[in-house]
């Protein structure tokens, strides 16, 4: 189950109790790019608090099921403390993040409305169409090693080095596509 944004209080419960049904777990997948409320509010109106988000992660992972979350994309300004970011996400049970600066090309940004422009605001343009600046790269790699040191297994797309990101995902479903690490990435 891929799920970005899930509902409010009540849909979330009902949602748990729906894939809870018989014993059955399942891998989920949820993203978390900013702990800040009202930057969350700004960039995903309607969308679940970062604390409501923490409180549907707890309440799965409680009941057993895999949790893997996004920090995607890393924004600088949106993750002040790498550390805090991690903790939160470990509190609560996750497994793995996926991780990735945030990037946007000419194209995708020409698309935008200005209204979509304005809630991301020009300096995130900015850094999306130059995701390896320095101030941005200083900022993913501190995520990713806050996240590593607190236990979290931590994957970016086409990682060459092993990782145990996808493991609760084998534990349930015993059938899957399997994925570059699979292929190229093998336990020491």
């Amino acid at each position: 189950h891929y799920m970005t944004r899930f509902g409010k209080a009540s849909h979330t419960q009902e949602f748990l109790e729906m894939i809870s049904d018989g014993g059955n777990k399942v891998a989920i997948y949820a993203s978390i790019p900013t702990l800040d409320p009202d930057i969350a509010k700004r960039c995903e109106p309607g969308a679940p608090t970062p604390e409501e988000r923490l409180a549907f992660i707890n309440q799965a992972t409680a009941l057993g099921h895999a949790v893997n979350v996004g920090i995607n994309p890393i924004i600088d300004g949106w993750i002040d403390d790498p550390d805090a970011h991690a903790k939160a996400l470990k509190n609560v049970g996750v497994w793995g993040v996926y991780t990735q600066p945030i990037h946007l090309s000419k194209n995708q940004i020409s698309k935008m409305t200005d209204r979509q422009k304005t809630t991301l605001g020009e300096d995130v343009i900015e850094l999306a169409q130059n995701p390896a600046g320095d101030r941005q790269m200083a900022l993913y790699h501190a995520v990713r090693r806050a996240c590593t040191d607190i236990g979290l297994h931590v994957i970016k797309g086409q990682q060459k080095e092993h990782t145990r990101y996808n493991e609760l995902k084998d534990a349930i479903y015993h059938k899957r596509f399997p994925v570059m690490q699979d292929w190229v990435a093998f336990p020491e």
